[in-house]
């Protein structure tokens, strides 16, 4: 029984190391961003209408795995605005998250967010994360 449990654990991190490859090279590339949903603290969804991309390639970075620009503009019912930020990502835990930096224009890292990767295909991308006032932020992308 012991060689067969042990044997089971060394198959699961041998399997979670190589989702947390596939990630890495299956995120690369253009998304276009198709929706923005945002739960906000009151539990409350609210839905913008979006334009815009992310670019994320291989980070020269030593620490981090990928470098990425997520530029695009959004409206909600209430309230309407831009992102344009850029920074750098590590993938964790198997492949299912992701730490996610954002840089100021030095190139210093001024926050980093744990996103989750709800749905990583070769043409779909869905990344979920909780922003600093508790919202829940839902992006969608298409690969370009």
């Amino acid at each position: 029984m012991k060689p067969l449990l042990t044997l089971l654990m060394i198959l699961f991190f041998v399997t979670s190391c190589d989702k947390e490859k596939r990630t890495v090279r299956r995120i690369d590339g253009t998304w276009e961003i198709k929706s923005f949903k945002r739960i906000l603290s009151s539990g409350i969804s609210i839905y913008a209408e979006v334009t815009g991309e992310m670019k994320i390639e291989s980070s020269s970075d030593e620490y981090w795995e990928k470098a990425y620009n997520l530029q695009f503009n959004y409206s909600f019912p209430s309230f309407s605005g831009t992102t344009n930020q850029s920074g750098l990502i590590n993938v964790l835990e198997s492949g299912d998250y992701m730490d996610v930096s954002t840089l100021n224009a030095a190139d210093v890292v001024t926050r980093i967010d744990n996103h989750r990767i709800m749905v990583l295909t070769s043409t779909d991308l869905q990344l979920e994360f909780t922003d600093s006032v508790g919202q829940i932020n839902t992006y969608t992308f298409r690969k370009k």
